[in-house]
């Protein structure tokens, strides 16, 4: 009989790089489920908390979802391979630890510790801008977030979510910005210009101390 359904693992060998997997320890490793989230730039929500080492095994896990003290972006879920990836943030306020989700310079998953304050605030890029039901203006995020469109909003640009009502920071020259993707790869800079090809954006030259180079606005995410 034929399987059905896809498989809940993938095999370290095969893992995408952001996974940052001892590829030789182990045989298999969880694989996100489908939703916010690509497969290549996130991991499950069990994954991390044993990385950040909250945890040390998969009963730990379990006993931290149920005491519902697990939250990812201020939200409980309640699924362990739940996605998270850059920017979103993972609370375990029964020991009152926070967590940014970050990448470093070799397309690794990396995380750093923040505040509570700050964990309520994260940035998200828009992605795709059409009109939804009622004639009414939506956007989606690079998370899978769908939202009504705040006023003046554009594809690239980027929302403060989590602080009331979303703010938006205009992808253009001059903005502070972190590269997601690519051979520069988790490096923060400033938009020095935008690059124009058949009369829409393809690449952004970014400043980052007394380095420049030019990526794919794909690539980057405005930060203010």
């Amino acid at each position: 009989m034929a399987r059905k359904g896809g498989k809940n693992h993938v095999k370290s060998l095969n893992a995408p790089m952001f996974y940052m997997v001892r590829r030789k320890e182990t045989k298999y490793i969880a694989k996100p489920s489908p939703g916010r989230h690509t497969v290549e730039s996130s991991i499950p929500l069990r994954s991390f908390v044993k990385m950040a080492g909250l945890a040390g095994t998969n009963a730990e896990v379990d006993r931290m979802m149920n005491a519902e003290s697990l939250k990812v972006n201020g939200k409980r879920v309640s699924d362990d391979k739940y996605p998270v990836g850059i920017n979103d943030t993972v609370w375990a306020e029964g020991i009152g630890k926070y967590y940014r989700i970050t990448v470093d310079t070799k397309g690794h998953i990396s995380y750093e510790e923040v505040g509570k304050d700050d964990a309520s605030a994260r940035f998200c890029k828009v992605v795709n801008k059409y009109i939804g039901s009622g004639g009414r203006m939506m956007v989606t995020l690079n998370d899978g977030t769908t939202m009504e469109a705040p006023e003046g909003v554009k594809v690239k640009d980027s929302l403060l979510m989590g602080s009331g009502k979303p703010k938006v920071y205009k992808f253009e020259e001059g903005s502070k910005c972190f590269v997601m993707d690519g051979v520069h790869v988790g490096v923060s800079g400033t938009i020095k210009s935008i690059n124009m090809k058949d009369k829409s954006i393809k690449s952004v030259t970014v400043k980052s101390g007394e380095a420049e180079f030019e990526t794919l606005a794909k690539n980057v995410m405005v930060l203010g």
